[in-house]
């Protein structure tokens, strides 16, 4: 037999769990929202019109930059 503390302590855990996993769902739907995958940043950084920025290496090579070698 379970004491009455023990079966409302139950309740309450299982309802805190329905309610964390329903804002754990929410907060997966709202950073897929705000945060589009990498692939889709990158097709919406080819549509756009400047130019891509220059990769320099910190020892001073510049690898987007054709040295004719």
């Amino acid at each position: 037999m379970k004491c009455e503390n023990c079966i409302q302590f139950e309740k309450q855990l299982k309802s805190l769990k329905e309610k964390m996993e329903l804002i754990q769902y929410e907060l997966a739907q709202y950073k897929m929202e705000r945060y589009p995958k990498k692939k889709d940043r990158d097709k919406d950084d080819k549509d756009s019109k400047t130019p891509p920025k220059r990769r320099v290496d910190y020892s001073g090579i510049d690898y987007d930059y054709d040295y004719g070698v």
